[in-house]
């Protein structure tokens, strides 16, 4: 079930790399479609009750069609994305959904169900995904219209994830993981490889030991983190740093160890935390290529920017006794928005400018909204979220925030935001 409504309220970049080239695919079959438009959306207040209203069903199935030649993409100025807004790509009951960014227009690509991860190549013409889950997690690309789709050849007793476009839009990263230990299923105790494919799906290869890639905004370079030391006691997998390399596998370089994480942190009012970090995550690159940021597990998580020297490392936010999922960076300025995940389980997006000073906090038990999976609009200027509470939506905010609108009822995840093509 969906409705699309809205709510108003207030609540929110040294090396020199070779581009790649390019392995391998797997054909698939047509996907229908359609393109229905929902009612208009509602305005309403806070304890409003809305009315409900199905997705739409597909209706037609479209031919295979060209791939779109890929185009150099240039970290755009906030007035040059703004108008270059597109359709926000999520999943909604297993399948990828496209929903316009003022919930008035809805589109369903896939009716055969397992999807995750819809993430949107640069110029809007491409999306990859994930199809299956656990062992049979594979990558796949398709075209925006949901035409011409292809799932990357299996490999036996490993999985994909993570998909990331590189800036050119001539290349995804993503995340291979091997089971290593024999209990049947993929987690942080098997061994993770950075991987590469081109637009089209072919040409799949190896690039490095390691998760997480995270393209630089110029596209000659990713930063990811190595997978560590694995043992057979909690956490499992520790000790792990933050690289960099480029596109061809070289100029390997570690930027942040575990063991220069501080160790005592004081958070004000004579308290002192000790954060017992033992893995550092989700690398994310400021829109200038001037820091990366990336979120810590431990007894305490935190959230971290640095230089590219990591001579500058900053502690952004601390949860004691929590921890934090992604921390992204806006596509053009330089605010940082992260997934707070508390002892509470009420998940969070925090959102702090360039100095670190805390802008908004949306979500959380004090709201009784669960916020997750974050990712930002082309112009930097709003986020896309998942409310996961007893009644789940997909939501829209400002930053600092404010302008909260609910977009879709029921189960959506995963959501992209896109440019306009």
């Amino acid at each position: 079930m969906s409705l699309s409504r809205r709510l108003s309220g207030a609540a929110a970049l040294l090396l020199v790399g070779l581009l790649a080239f390019a392995g391998c695919t797997s054909s698939e079959v047509p996907v229908t479609q359609t393109a229905a438009a929902p009612t208009k959306p509602a305005v309403v207040g806070a304890g409003a009750t809305p009315t409900r209203a199905a997705l739409p069903s597909p209706s037609s199935s479209p031919t295979g069609t060209a791939v779109a030649s890929p185009t150099a993409t240039v970290v755009p100025t906030a007035a040059a994305a703004r108008a270059q807004q597109g359709q926000i790509a999520f999943v909604y009951q297993g399948d990828i959904w496209l929903i316009s960014p003022d919930g008035k227009s809805q589109r369903r690509l896939t009716n055969d169900g397992g999807y995750s991860t819809p993430r949107w190549s640069p110029d809007a013409s491409r999306l990859a995904f994930v199809r299956g889950t656990g062992l049979r997690a594979r990558l796949g690309l398709m075209n925006a219209d949901g035409s011409g789709k292809k799932l990357l050849a299996g490999t036996t007793g490993a999985a994909d994830t993570g998909p990331v476009w590189s800036p050119r839009g001539n290349l995804v990263a993503y995340t291979h993981t091997a089971e290593m230990n024999g209990d049947g299923q993929i987690d942080v105790r098997d061994e993770a490889e950075v991987w590469l494919v081109e637009a089209d799906g072919s040409k799949p290869r190896r690039l490095v030991s390691g998760r997480d890639p995270a393209w630089s905004p110029e596209g000659l370079r990713l930063a990811f983190v190595t997978n560590g030391v694995v043992s057979t006691q909690v956490p499992y997998r520790h000790d792990n740093s933050l690289n960099l390399v480029n596109t061809r596998g070289q100029n390997e370089w570690t930027v942040l160890t575990v063991a220069k994480v501080p160790s005592q942190i004081d958070v004000g009012g004579g308290v002192t935390l000790s954060p017992s970090t033992s893995l550092l995550k989700a690398p994310s690159w400021q829109a200038d290529g001037q820091r990366i940021a990336c979120t810590t597990q431990g007894h305490t998580g935190l959230v971290l920017t640095m230089s590219l020297s990591a001579t500058d490392l900053r502690i952004v936010d601390t949860s004691y006794e929590g921890g934090f999922g992604r921390a992204l960076y806006a596509p053009v300025g330089d605010y940082l928005a992260y997934e707070a995940q508390p002892p509470s389980g009420m998940g969070e997006i925090g959102v702090v400018d360039g100095a670190g000073n805390k802008i908004a906090t949306l979500g959380g038990v004090r709201k009784g909204l669960r916020f997750t999976e974050l990712t930002w609009a082309p112009d930097g200027a709003a986020l896309v979220f998942a409310q996961a509470e007893a009644e789940p939506y997909l939501g829209t905010a400002a930053p600092d925030g404010s302008n909260l609108k609910q977009l879709i009822w029921g189960v959506s995840r995963w959501p992209d935001w896109g440019s306009k093509r």
